[in-house]
């Protein structure tokens, strides 16, 4: 009887969890950026790329440089604001509440800011966020499916050796077609 009421209450503290996580989306990421620096992005680029879109894409990229593992992807979200230029990062994602997602990135430097969140599904991922800040520009890119557990590490190389253009430039390759 004592097992079964742990049971009860560890998968109802397990769905009340789940629902209280951090919603991600363009809009989101448009009014923390409108939070911190007081100011709406100068310019907007919002995407959101359904499953057949994202197949598409994918038979599109079959030919593609390989670089980035996208094997597995569903959906994509993907979001670049120019923001009046500053000191440092445009704004610090770092300081974004987070609620159940896995951190795999958090950076913070003068001149940038970036974080990689992940869930799970099984052994590959479920969903990938990934937002990085430089002086001009946010970057926010969602990606849904039954994902690689490379695609964190490769997308965490890419904003560390290029910033928040090197990572757009990554997540566009999936729009553009390779």
């Amino acid at each position: 009887m004592m097992c079964s009421i742990a049971r009860v209450g560890a998968l109802s503290l397990a769905l009340l969890l789940s629902g209280c996580a951090t919603h991600f989306s363009p809009g989101m990421v448009r009014e923390e950026i409108v939070r911190q620096s007081g100011e709406d992005p100068l310019s907007a680029l919002e995407l959101n790329l359904s499953r057949f879109t994202t197949l598409l894409l994918k038979s599109a990229l079959a030919g593609g440089s390989g670089e980035i593992p996208f094997a597995g992807l569903s959906s994509l979200q993907l979001a670049v604001y120019t923001v009046p230029r500053g000191e440092g990062p445009a704004i610090d994602v770092t300081k974004i509440a987070v609620r159940g997602w896995e951190p795999v990135v958090r950076t913070y430097d003068s001149t940038r800011s970036g974080m990689l969140l992940i869930r799970p599904r099984g052994d590959a991922i479920g969903q990938l966020v990934v937002v990085g800040a430089g002086p001009e520009k946010v970057v926010y890119g969602r990606l849904t499916g039954v994902l690689s557990r490379d695609l964190p590490e490769a997308l965490g190389n890419v904003f560390e050796r290029g910033g928040p253009d090197a990572l757009q430039r990554a997540l566009s390759e999936l729009n553009s077609g390779g």
